[in-house]
C-alpha cells in the first residue's frame, strides 16, 4: 500500500463506520452497508490511479501494477462490482423502466456515451486508451450502482425523513432580495469552503507556491505591495533566473497582467499570501447564490451552490495561488451587476458590471474578452426606465476605465498599448509566433506530453477539449461515478428552460474561445482554462437533480419536493469529501512539482543573516522553491537566494556580492530529500 493510500483509506474507513453506526440505530443497516462499501470502493478505484506530484494526467495503473502495488484495493473493487451485478441482474426489469420512464432512448445513448467518452484521458496507444475507456467506465457503473442500491434500500420512513430535512433546507423562506448574509445555510457554505480550503494550503500546499506561475505571482505581489510597478535589474540576471520573470531595461518583473497580483499584495501586507484564494473560494459561493437565485427557483439556486461548495475543483484552486478563483469572483460580480440592471433598469450595477469586466481583463485577458462578449450580450438586453441601451452603456464604460488600466500597464512596460509582458517573455524565449492565439504550423512550445502535436490545427482543438473534459469529469464533484453525466441530465431534461440555456451558452462561449489557444491549460489544478464553467456546470447539475424529482413524483400529490437523485447527490459529495479530496490532497499536491517549503526555515537561519545562498539543482523546483524567500530587491541583510547556475555565474555573484559571506544548498533533486545547507561560512572574499 502506497503512503498516500493509508491516510486516504484510513479516512474513508472512519466515515464508512460512521454511516453504519448512523444507519444501525435507524434501522437501515442494509442501505449503511451499500454506502460504506460505495466509500470503501471509491477509495479502493482511486489507489489504482497513478496521478502523483509530476505534471501528467492521471490514468489507471496497468494489470501488472495493480497485481503488484495494489492487490488490496483490486480485490475490494471487484468484489463491490461482483455483489452489484448481482443486486442489477434481481432488478434489471425496474432498471429498464426506470431509465425509460426518464429518458428517450436517444437520450440514454447519448449519456451513455458521454459518460464513456470522459471516463478516461487520451493515451498515446489507442488500445490503451480504449482498454483504459473501458475499465474506468466499469468502475464508474459500480459506484453508481453501489450508490443507488443504497437509496433505493432504504427503509420508507427513513427516506422520506431525509427528504423532508432536504425540503427544509433547500426551501428556506427567502426571495432574491433577502440579504445573503441572512441565509445561514449560504453563510455556513462559504465558511466551510473557507475552512477547508485554508486547512488544505495550510497542510497540504504547505502555504509556498508549486506552478511556475504562483511564483511570478507571489514575486510581483511583493513588489507590488511595496509601491514598486517593477524592481531594480539583478545585478547577475543568470544567477536569479525564473521561469515567467524577466529583467529588461524597463526593470526585472513579472511578465503576467497585474490584476490578480494587485489582490494577492494585500494579502502580503497582512502576512497570509496564502490565505487570500480561499477567503475568496468563501466569496464566490455567496456571490454564486446572489446570482442563481435571480436565475433560478430557490431550491434549485441552493442546491447548486451546495455543489459549488463541495466540488474539488473550486476547493483546490482555492488553496493555490493561481489566478483562477480571482477571475471567478470578478466574473460572478459582473453576473450579478447584469442581471439587477436586467431587473431593475438600473445604472449603477451595469457600471459595476462593466468595472468587474475590465478587471477580468486585467486578470486573464482571454477570459476578459470571453466574459466581455457574453454579458455584453446580456447588458444588451436589460430594460432601462429611460433608455434601453442605457445599461449596455454603463457597462461598455466601466469597461473601457479598468481595461484601459491594463493597456497602459502594457505600455510601461512593453512600450506597446497592445504589447503583452508576457507575449514579449515567450517570443523572446521561444520566438515569434508561438504563444499567440490563433491556428497555424508555428502555434505551441512543443512542451512533451503537454502539446502533442506540431502547430494549433483541428486534431488539437479535438485533443484539448477532450484532456479538459476528462479532468472536469474527475474534479468538478470528485465522484467515482464521474461527474458530467449529472450536467448532461440537466442539459437534457432542462433544456427548455431559459436559465439552463444561458447556462450552455456560456459553457458553449468558454470552451470555443479556448479552443483558439494551442495549450489545454495542462493537469493544474484541473481543467483550469475552463475554470469560469464551474457556475454553470453545477446550476445545470442542480437543475438535473430538480428535473428528476419531478418526474419521479409526476402527478401524484406530494409535499416532499426532494427525491432520491438528492439523496444520491449528497451521498456522493460526502464520499468526494473523505475519499476524494484527501486522495488528491496527499498524493498529488503534497510537495506539487518537487516544490518544498523546507527552505522557509533555511531563510529564518540566524546564519545566514548578510550571506548570499547558492542553491544548487533546477532552476524549477530547486531554485524557484528558494527564490519566493528573497527580499524584494534583493535588499537588507536577509539571505540572498541565487542559483548556481555554472561557474561563470557564481564568479559574477560573488563579485556583485563581495561584502556577502557565501553558503552552498542543495536543492531536492540534489538530495533527494529536502534543502540541505552543505558548505559556509565561506568568506566573503573572491580568492
Amino acid at each position: 500500500m502506497s503512503s498516500s493510500a493509508i491516510p486516504c483509506f484510513g479516512i474513508a474507513a472512519g466515515a464508512a463506520l460512521l454511516v453504519l453506526g448512523w444507519t444501525f440505530r435507524r434501522g437501515a443497516l442494509r442501505a449503511g452497508l451499500w454506502f460504506a462499501a460505495a466509500i470503501l470502493g471509491q477509495a479502493a478505484s482511486l489507489q489504482l490511479v497513478h496521478a502523483g506530484p509530476a505534471v501528467g494526467y492521471q490514468h489507471y495503473l496497468d494489470v501488472a501494477a495493480i497485481a503488484r502495488q495494489q492487490p488490496v484495493s483490486l480485490v475490494a473493487l471487484v468484489a463491490l462490482g461482483l455483489a452489484v451485478a448481482v443486486a442489477a441482474a434481481r432488478r434489471w426489469g425496474a432498471i429498464r423502466e426506470w431509465v425509460a420512464r426518464y429518458f428517450s432512448r436517444g437520450s440514454a445513448i447519448l449519456l451513455a456515451g458521454m459518460a464513456f467518452l470522459t471516463s478516461a484521458t487520451l493515451s498515446r496507444h489507442a488500445s490503451a486508451y480504449v482498454a483504459e475507456l473501458i475499465v474506468a467506465s466499469v468502475v464508474q457503473l459500480i459506484i453508481l450502482g453501489a450508490v443507488t442500491t443504497a437509496v433505493v434500500s432504504l427503509p420508507e420512513a427513513v427516506r422520506a425523513r431525509l427528504l423532508e430535512r432536504m425540503d427544509r433546507i433547500l426551501e428556506r423562506t427567502g426571495d432574491a432580495t433577502t440579504a445573503p448574509w441572512r441565509d445561514p445555510t449560504m453563510l455556513l457554505l462559504a465558511l466551510g469552503v473557507v475552512a477547508l480550503s485554508a486547512a488544505l494550503a495550510f497542510f497540504s500546499y504547505e502555504r509556498h507556491p508549486h506552478v511556475p506561475d504562483e511564483v511570478a505571482y507571489l514575486l510581483q505581489a511583493k513588489y507590488f505591495a511595496r509601491g514598486m510597478l517593477v524592481m531594480p535589474p539583478p545585478p547577475v540576471p543568470g544567477g536569479f533566473d525564473l521561469d515567467l520573470v524577466q529583467a529588461g531595461l524597463s526593470g526585472w518583473f513579472s511578465v503576467f497582467p497585474p490584476g490578480w497580483p494587485v489582490i494577492l499584495a494585500f494579502g502580503v501586507l497582512a502576512g497570509v499570501p496564502w490565505l487570500v484564494n480561499p477567503l475568496l473560494g468563501g466569496l464566490n459561493v455567496i456571490l454564486a447564490w446572489i446570482l442563481l437565485r435571480q436565475m433560478y427557483q430557490q431550491r434549485t439556486a441552493r442546491l447548486a451552490v451546495a455543489l459549488l461548495a463541495f466540488s474539488p475543483w473550486h476547493l483546490f484552486l482555492a488553496m493555490s495561488f493561481m489566478s483562477h478563483t480571482f477571475s471567478l469572483t470578478l466574473v460572478l460580480i459582473a453576473a450579478v451587476g447584469i442581471a439587477s440592471a436586467r431587473r431593475t433598469g438600473a445604472v449603477l450595477p451595469a457600471v459595476a458590471a462593466g468595472l468587474a469586466i475590465g478587471l477580468v481583463g486585467l486578470t486573464r485577458p482571454l477570459e476578459g474578452v470571453v466574459v466581455a462578449v457574453l454579458l455584453g450580450i446580456a447588458a444588451v438586453g436589460a430594460r432601462g426606465r429611460r433608455f434601453r441601451f442605457a445599461p449596455a452603456a454603463a457597462v461598455g464604460m466601466g469597461t473601457a476605465i479598468t481595461g484601459g488600466l491594463g493597456l497602459w500597464y502594457n505600455h510601461l512596460l512593453t512600450g506597446g498599448f497592445l504589447r503583452f509582458p508576457v507575449e514579449q517573455y515567450f517570443a523572446r524565449v521561444y520566438g515569434a509566433g508561438h504563444y499567440e492565439i490563433g491556428f497555424g504550423p508555428t502555434r505551441g512550445l512543443g512542451w512533451a506530453g503537454l502539446d502533442p502535436f506540431p502547430g494549433h490545427g483541428a486534431l488539437d482543438v479535438l485533443v484539448n477539449a477532450n484532456l479538459n473534459a476528462t479532468v472536469v469529469n474527475q474534479e468538478l464533484f470528485g465522484w467515482g461515478t464521474g461527474s458530467l453525466l449529472l450536467v448532461g441530465i440537466g442539459a437534457l431534461l432542462g433544456w427548455r428552460l431559459r436559465p439552463n440555456r444561458v447556462m450552455l451558452a456560456a459553457i458553449a462561449g468558454i470552451v470555443i474561445a479556448h479552443s483558439f489557444y494551442w495549450f489545454s491549460g495542462g493537469p493544474d489544478f484541473g481543467a483550469r482554462y475552463w475554470f469560469l464553467i464551474i457556475v454553470p456546470c453545477v446550476a445545470l447539475a442542480a437543475s438535473g437533480i430538480e428535473r428528476l424529482a419531478e418526474i419521479s413524483r409526476g402527478n401524484a400529490a406530494s409535499r416532499v419536493r426532494s427525491g432520491p437523485g438528492h439523496l444520491a447527490a449528497a451521498g456522493l459529495s460526502l464520499m468526494a469529501l473523505v475519499t476524494f479530496v484527501p486522495w488528491r490532497a496527499v498524493d498529488k499536491y503534497h510537495h506539487y512539482r518537487g516544490m518544498r517549503p523546507d527552505v522557509r526555515a533555511i531563510a529564518r537561519d540566524s546564519r545566514l543573516k548578510n550571506a548570499i545562498v547558492l542553491v544548487r539543482g533546477a532552476r524549477h523546483p530547486d531554485y524557484a522553491s528558494a527564490a519566493v524567500y528573497n527580499t524584494v530587491g534583493l535588499e537588507g541583510t536577509a539571505p540572498i537566494f541565487a542559483w548556481d547556475r555554472d561557474v561563470a555565474t557564481t564568479q559574477a555573484l560573488r563579485s556583485a556580492f563581495p561584502d556577502r559571506s557565501v553558503w552552498i544548498l542543495n536543492g531536492p533533486t540534489v538530495t533527494g530529500r529536502g534543502y540541505e545547507l552543505v558548505d559556509g561560512p565561506v568568506p566573503p572574499r573572491i580568492p
